[in-house]
């Protein structure tokens, strides 16, 4: 059983920002409604608000341009947006022309007691799943699970495939918001997991991994610098399981091809079941040695465990076991598709994000950089395969993360940054009374809290898949 880790780490008892947001009312407020069907054209009012994030916005670009002649109001302005899931394929950007002032926070917000989400994925319906009558398939698993076992085709639910993707090739750590991980697949709030060989608590020392054996090619070392044509390595397999399997071309490897600290995901190009081999089509970042740990994932013969799918990426199609209480009647199932973070902030200060939750992207939820004074708060960030929020901007910042909810996330919940370490300026920037559960799910899950001068208090993390935090200078 794991306990949560409650965690105070005090560098500075300083708030990022001290105000109090809700006693100073806004002078002005525009509100955004994606589901409203009123009159035209839209002001941005209540009764006619905009019908998109980026319409409000751009609006309040044209209105501050124009402040010579038209001068807003002193105090906050506010962009509220009315209840529902937002659906966003693509950034949300602000930059320095978006930013405010001490004396003019911008602040988007859900309106009242509405639930309001920026959403990367889709809402299918449980009955999408269809029962298996594909004998190729049903012949490759166990008959007892002939009638358990469903499909979901992509083509008809609306969504391009292309969109879930594939595996992506990486190593050492190497999954960046420039290189985001496949889709996911989520049904109440659990993450299919790829049907994988060995199991968790399978492979000769019962760690989920076999050993490579003896290497005939290392393979391109990236390590050591980039080659023109970087070449997989060829290795000699030590469990006979493998040349059991009809086909190969979708099965991944993932591990530790030969240093112990450095991971990395290969697929496989070719078994040579005469000469008991296997070729990798991506170099591993050390090579390949003998006695290297890896899993094999996407077996379809592996398919087995309630949770778990294996993904047919030539035709679109993903064969599934749904997890324990699963129900046509009442599941949810939800998948992550897009590509890039929900929100980037890239040099606009003063800026609110307050009761809007991200959900369901394969990136990150939200990147600050270049920013001061950003407030992130009471929201939920869930469901996603990548981080939640990154904050790694050096010098004097005093940003603040409070009130969020991280859970299942693929890495970590936050990275904050700020201050100097050869000065000593502090960064005044902020993580408070947050929760933090069932993250790392696919990359390195420990949050970053580096720089000098910044503070987390008053978080909890649990259910952590390696690490709650490392703090560096």
């Amino acid at each position: 059983m794991r306990t949560p880790l409650l965690l105070g780490l005090l560098f500075l008892c300083l708030s990022a920002d001290g105000a109090d947001r809700s006693a100073r009312p806004p002078a002005l407020t525009l509100f955004v409604d994606q589901n409203f069907d009123g009159r035209d054209p839209r002001d941005g009012s209540k009764e006619a608000p905009f019908g998109s994030i980026k319409s409000a916005r751009d609006h309040l670009r044209k209105l501050r341009a124009a402040e010579a002649e038209a001068p807003l109001p002193d105090g906050d302005v506010v962009i509220c947006l009315r209840g529902g899931d937002y659906r966003r394929m693509t950034p949300f950007p602000l930059t320095a022309e978006d930013g405010g002032s001490p004396d003019r926070k911008i602040i988007y917000r859900g309106y009242d007691e509405e639930t309001v989400s920026l959403s990367g994925g889709v809402t299918i319906a449980a009955t999408s799943l269809e029962k298996v009558t594909d004998e190729a398939i049903l012949n490759r698993l166990p008959p007892d699970l002939h009638d358990s076992v469903r499909k979901l085709d992509f083509r008809k639910i609306g969504v391009e495939f292309s969109e879930f993707g594939d595996f992506v090739y990486w190593q050492k750590g190497g999954l960046t918001s420039k290189t985001a991980p496949r889709g996911a697949i989520w049904i109440d709030d659990q993450k299919l997991e790829p049907a994988r060989y060995p199991k968790r608590d399978g492979g000769p020392a019962g760690d989920g991994f076999v050993l490579t054996g003896k290497v005939q090619h290392t393979g391109s070392i990236p390590r050591h610098g980039v080659e023109k044509d970087p070449a997989g390595g060829i290795f000699s397999y030590t469990d006979e399981e493998v040349a059991r399997w009809v086909d190969h071309s979708g099965v991944w490897l993932y591990g530790y091809m030969k240093e112990t600290y450095a991971d990395g995901l290969l697929r496989i190009k070719s078994v040579d079941r005469e000469t008991g081999t296997i070729a990798v089509e991506q170099p591993s970042w050390y090579g390949i040695g003998e006695g290297g740990r890896y899993t094999y994932l996407n077996v379809l013969e592996h398919l087995s465990l309630p949770g778990e799918f294996y993904t047919d990426a030539e035709s679109g199609i993903v064969y599934l076991l749904p997890p324990a209480g699963f129900s046509e009647d009442s599941s949810t199932i939800e998948l992550s598709l897009g590509a890039e973070p929900l929100i980037e902030i890239d040099g606009a200060d003063h800026v609110v994000i307050s009761g809007i939750n991200c959900k369901l992207t394969r990136n990150d939820a939200i990147i600050v950089s270049n920013a001061s004074h950003v407030a992130i708060e009471n929201l939920a960030i869930t469901n996603i395969e990548g981080n939640g929020i990154r904050m790694p901007t050096a010098g004097e910042r005093f940003n603040e993360i409070s009130r969020v909810t991280f859970e299942n996330l693929g890495g970590y919940a936050f990275q904050i940054g700020g201050g100097n370490r050869l000065t000593q300026q502090f960064g005044h920037s902020v993580v408070s009374d947050c929760r933090v559960t069932n993250f790392g799910l696919t990359r390195a899950g420990k949050s970053l809290l580096r720089g000098v001068g910044n503070t987390v208090r008053h978080c909890e993390f649990s259910h952590c898949a390696e690490g709650a935090i490392a703090v560096s200078g």
